[in-house]
């Protein structure tokens, strides 16, 4: 049967908190299946948002599966939340748009690297032979500085 009040909500559903709370400080067989029913419960959102920021299916599945591991279990997200601090949703919401930045962030710094070739270890070898007549670390640097 219908209720008869209408939903504002959006079909948004409100938060469990216990299943937060057993998220968090449950241990063994509990603790994970609070843990899995989390996952199931969150990773619509989080993989919509992740989609409507312009990632692939698979990259988006990616970072949702990543936001999951490093950042919710892996930096205890779950254990910051409380009612009082405001809503999860925002708290979780929050947490995925850094997510990306920081995804962003280090992509940006690996392309930037990515093409540049070091020495290899028998090049590196043979200026620090070069530069053996030195008394310290910096004067080995300064050396090999002037030899490169």
């Amino acid at each position: 049967m219908k209720s008869p009040v209408p939903d504002r909500s959006g079909g948004l559903t409100n938060t469990s908190w216990t299943m937060i709370d057993m998220a968090v400080l449950g241990e063994g067989t509990k603790g994970d299946h609070a843990k899995e029913q989390f996952v199931r419960r969150y990773w619509p959102a989080v993989y919509a948002y992740f989609r409507k920021a312009g990632q692939s299916c698979n990259d988006a599945s990616d970072l949702s599966q990543g936001f999951f591991c490093d950042v919710v279990f892996g930096r205890n997200l779950l254990s910051t939340a409380s009612p009082q601090r405001g809503r999860f949703r925002s708290l979780l919401l929050t947490a995925a748009q850094n997510y990306v930045r920081e995804r962003h962030r280090y992509n940006r710094r690996a392309k930037r690297w990515s093409g540049v070739a070091p020495l290899t270890l028998s090049e590196s070898e043979a200026l620090v032979k070069k530069s053996q007549g030195a008394q310290t670390p910096e004067a080995a640097f300064t050396q090999a500085w002037a030899m490169s």
